[in-house]
């Protein structure tokens, strides 16, 4: 078990930390993460009330939105001058104890550019501008996602129909299980909800589900082929294997990404529904872009407006003790 060389008088720090965490994106914005701050150290919890019975029922796109937070911890701390690092899955009895971070004295970096990346990211539901991701960027974007995973660049027009086409697909086979429905549904809201979380109508896109209309599967699975197919980049992020410590890793590689995606003044939105599906439409996916376990297809370019976002305080999710 990691131990911290901080004390309990740094707490003020550590939630300073966490609240920059909280950032991150999560699964129709559930924000499904408890942290827990006691002499030093944040640990990390699932909170399983905000997991989809149905769509997410092994609790995957639980585990890598709350890693995802790990990557903005991570930069937050660095930038304060202090280290982070991480113990995946700390309690083999404890699947709800996701990780224990711990921290040391670090050189802080010559610039707060990923910082000021971390608190400007947002996912972008819109349109992008009609400009090529630059093949530099593509590869910053590939070191910043790290070695625990693989990431699958598809950006040109044949390489990107056979995943929309795919997408369109597993789209429409969500529509025919409800209780999935029901999941997405219940977390969408309507412009002017005063909840935290959840993904509000105006933060949609154009085709995609609504809280005032009942959009057709067949209609988002077209809208999400259309533009995966329009998209200056598709990006596919996976692990070599699929236990909830490559969900963690994921999770992590799609924070880092993000921000440097954000440093770079590019944004994504998601198309995960063959993962989300699984099966045959999951291996398929793997076979399209080559790789084993996918765990995330991503939209890439540059937004054409600027995306919104909103998030629990902090008081609702980190508990000092």
């Amino acid at each position: 078990m990691l131990a911290s060389p901080l004390t309990p008088v740094d707490t003020a720090r550590l939630l300073a930390f966490v609240a920059d965490a909280c950032r991150a994106p999560s699964v129709l914005n559930t924000q499904p993460w408890r942290f827990h701050l006691t002499d030093g150290v944040v640990d990390l919890f699932a909170d399983r009330d905000r997991q989809l019975p149905a769509l997410d029922p092994d609790g995957r796109e639980l585990t890598v939105s709350c890693a995802a937070a790990l990557a903005g911890l991570r930069v937050a701390a660095l930038h304060d001058g202090l280290g982070a690092r991480f113990e995946l899955l700390p309690d083999a009895t404890d699947p709800d104890w996701l990780a224990r971070v711990v921290f040391e004295p670090a050189p802080r970096p010559l610039d707060d550019r990923r910082l000021r990346a971390l608190r400007s990211r947002r996912t972008h539901r819109g349109d992008f501008a009609d400009e090529p991701v630059a093949p530099t960027a593509l590869a910053t974007l590939a070191r910043a996602a790290g070695p625990d995973v693989w990431l699958a660049v598809v950006a040109t027009g044949d390489e990107k129909a056979p995943v929309a086409d795919l997408v369109e697909e597993a789209s429409r086979a969500l529509g025919q299980h409800p209780a999935r429905l029901v999941d997405v549904r219940a977390w969408l809201r309507v412009d002017g909800d005063s909840r935290p979380d959840g993904v509000r109508d105006g933060d949609q896109g154009e085709g995609d589900r609504l809280a005032t209309v009942r959009t057709t599967s067949a209609a988002v699975g077209r809208h999400k082929a259309d533009i995966l197919r329009e998209a200056p980049a598709v990006l596919v992020l996976g692990t070599a294997d699929d236990t909830p410590e490559d969900w963690l890793r994921a999770g992590i590689a799609l924070g880092d990404l993000l921000i440097a995606a954000a440093d770079l003044g590019l944004a994504v939105s998601y198309a995960n529904e063959p993962v989300e599906m699984g099966g045959t439409f999951r291996r398929r996916l793997g076979a399209i872009v080559g790789g084993e376990w996918p765990q995330l297809v991503l939209r890439l370019g540059r937004p054409a407006d600027d995306p919104t976002g909103r998030r629990r305080p902090l008081r609702d999710v980190a508990e000092v003790g």
